[in-house]
């Protein structure tokens, strides 16, 4: 099996623990995407992108339990980099605060220093959409803003 080193350059003489995991993150990141054929190969200039982090507590990023904000950070670049619009949007289990929950997992915090936006999908429009070609299941609802 080949072993892969990664090396990035970090500001400063010496990098905090912090700076050395975001500069990780945001490498590997990188080449998830590119592996998968690059954000250009599914972001048209203009077009309006959902993230959604996948939050399902009001944690921080940390406990290793949500998605990291610096992810979502890197994923809002490289949908502004292919010429998109990112959104970034959540809709947390019942019984979970989503306006909570987008501020303790840091998504409104980067969406903010990013300048995007970001929404609670619960208090979104749902609405129902027809699925063809399924037998049990025919229609499913859908946050407004998944849609536009």
């Amino acid at each position: 099996m080949e072993n892969i080193v990664a090396i990035r350059r970090l500001t400063g003489p010496n990098p905090t623990l912090q700076e050395v995991l975001d500069a990780d993150i945001d490498s590997a990141v990188r080449e998830a995407v590119k592996a998968a054929g690059g954000m250009e190969s599914i972001v048209q200039k203009g077009d309006r992108v959902l993230l959604t982090p996948n939050l399902i507590k009001p944690v921080s990023h940390e406990t290793g339990i949500t998605t990291s904000p610096h992810v979502i950070a890197t994923l809002i670049e490289l949908v502004q980099e292919a010429g998109g619009e990112p959104v970034v949007g959540e809709c947390p289990p019942f019984g979970v605060d989503g306006d909570e929950c987008m501020e303790a997992c840091g998504m409104n915090a980067v969406a903010r220093e990013r300048g995007v936006e970001a929404r609670n999908l619960e208090h979104d429009d749902a609405v129902k959409v027809r699925i063809p070609g399924l037998q049990d299941i025919r229609h499913i609802k859908v946050t407004r803003t998944a849609l536009e």
